[in-house]
């Protein structure tokens, strides 16, 4: 059983865990916004998979912006880990915002009590 003073924390952090992984699914397949309010996700896609192509051996020209450079090349090393589909990044932003939430919560729990420093998390 779980000890009744970590209880909302993992209730907090499931709970915000769901919701990031049903966003990425929900957006992923059926996704309830126009297009183009994805542009952004489909250039990094879109360049990714033209790094994937120019990686086995496809000579191809891509002009990556320079302010995607960054996440363009972690785009394409999720898809080289793992497969070349846009839900990845997502469930890994759900992953790591997820645990950047927990360690706030470890933070704001040394400085002030455990109650106030649940507040943290809804932030």
């Amino acid at each position: 059983m779980i000890p009744v003073k970590h209880r909302h924390l993992i209730i907090a952090l499931a709970c915000g865990f769901t919701l990031r992984v049903a966003a990425a699914a929900l957006t992923e397949y059926r996704s309830p916004f126009p297009s183009y309010f994805y542009s952004d996700a489909q250039e990094i896609h879109t360049n990714a998979m033209a790094l994937l192509s120019i990686r086995a051996g496809n000579p191809r020209r891509i002009d990556v912006p320079a302010g995607s450079v960054l996440y363009t090349k972690l785009t394409e090393g999720i898809y080289l880990a793992l497969s070349p589909r846009p839900i990845w990044p997502k469930l890994l932003n759900a992953a790591v915002s997820t645990t950047a939430a927990f360690l706030w919560y470890r933070v704001a729990a040394a400085v002030v009590p455990g109650a106030a420093a649940l507040s943290v998390l809804w932030a």
